[in-house]
């Protein structure tokens, strides 16, 4: 009796706690999104569509539509990006604001479909179109993939504005429907805008930026909180999403894995080594934690992990079948951004392993503790990983 008035009395001052640090919702605000390469032989189990998402953020927008994007590829599409593009053009018409920003580095590089489709886009009622070069002083680029619809309604993930992130690149994202969390995106989406073409001009993030918004869930309760990137001089440490990656490498006890499509272990055009997340992921192996890898074949290079591989570390490669009407250009790719802390806790985001993602480029994190969702996100990393196309990086192989 003494011991179930104990934990009654923990639930509560829990319970008061977090309703004073902020507002407890009495439902989950948070559901997980996946992209699935047509004609692999996963479904969509406990996960939304990327596709079904993005058109229904779009088709209930009422005053405004903000997205921030790498890059924009959406001309003659073969899915859904037809109904999505539709839905901007209603969307549109009917008066809604639609603000969107790109980096301004993909344009550059003479990409004739991206250029096209940055045009087709502009004619778009009520859309303007900015592109951003505020973090090319220090090589950095616009790398984050979001968007706001009427400040309450978000997606934030792996997936660009592009057509083949919906059905042909494997994604990851969230949908989530909270206010606090759109006003305080929204922030960071009107500094972007504003300084789009000031280079390394500081950026402004509201002070409840990495606030945790709290659920109640069977048991216990369930959380988020956003990060972000670059480190600048003013950024709080605490909003910087790598210094939380580190820290739950660090606290995990039992298990640390870890996907993206890359993995770098320098700057990008530098020769100023990155080696954080290599030195942790290597501590955590020799503490005896099962500690995994797992990247796209194309960008898994022996010569970059070596080091990890000869201390512990399992690195897989995926290579994506290709789709039965033939080779597709940059597609069929690993393209998810993940991260599983002992079955507690998981990252998504938008940057790849690298020192130029977190210290030079504009990217989005979250971090989440959810019971419900990292049982759906533990099976998306077990089908990549255990997948008869994906295989074990070894120096062999690579030589």
């Amino acid at each position: 009796m003494i011991t179930r008035s104990l934990v009654l009395l923990s639930f509560f001052v829990l319970s008061s706690c977090i309703t004073t640090a902020k507002q407890l919702n009495d439902r989950r605000p948070i559901e997980i999104v996946e992209s699935i390469p047509l004609e692999l032989d996963r479904q969509h189990q406990g996960t939304l569509r990327t596709d079904d998402t993005w058109l229904k953020m779009i088709e209930s927008a009422k005053v405004s539509i903000d997205m921030s994007q790498q890059y924009a590829d959406i001309l003659q599409p073969p899915n859904r990006m037809k109904d999505i593009i539709s839905a901007l053009q209603e969307a549109g018409d009917r008066g809604v604001k639609i603000r969107v920003l790109l980096g301004n580095h993909m344009q550059k590089r003479g990409n004739q479909s991206i250029i096209e489709s940055i045009e087709k886009l502009s004619h778009i009622n009520n859309l303007e179109i900015r592109e951003t070069s505020r973090w090319q002083p220090n090589n950095g680029i616009l790398h984050s993939k979001y968007m706001i619809v009427d400040q309450k309604h978000i997606y934030l993930g792996s997936a660009n504005f592009d057509w083949k992130a919906l059905d042909q690149i494997a994604e990851i994202g969230v949908y989530i429907q909270q206010r606090d969390t759109g006003l305080a995106l929204t922030k960071v989406f009107n500094d972007d805008w504003q300084h789009y073409d000031q280079e390394a001009a500081a950026q402004s993030i509201p002070v409840n930026f990495n606030e945790k918004i709290y659920w109640k869930e069977s048991r216990g309760f369930g959380w988020y909180q956003l990060a972000i990137s670059p480190k600048t001089k003013h950024l709080d440490e605490d909003d910087w999403d790598l210094h939380h990656l580190l820290r739950y490498i660090h606290e995990a006890k039992s298990s640390v894995r870890l996907v993206a499509m890359s993995y770098y272990n320098r700057f990008y055009r530098s020769p100023k080594k990155f080696l954080e997340i290599e030195d942790a992921l290597i501590q955590a192996a020799k503490r005896g934690l099962r500690v995994e890898l797992m990247l796209d074949k194309k960008k898994a290079k022996y010569r970059r992990l070596r080091r990890l591989i000869e201390n512990g570390v399992k690195v897989q490669q995926v290579s994506i079948p290709e789709h039965s009407s033939g080779p597709i250009n940059y597609a069929r790719l690993m393209h998810i951004k993940l991260g599983l802390f002992d079955d507690r806790i998981a990252w998504l985001g938008s940057s790849n392993f690298g020192g130029g993602y977190f210290y030079d480029s504009r990217n989005l994190s979250i971090f989440i503790q959810s019971e419900a969702l990292l049982e759906s996100l533990e099976g998306i990393y077990s089908y990549y990983w255990y997948a008869p196309w994906s295989s074990p990086v070894e120096a062999e192989k690579e030589l």
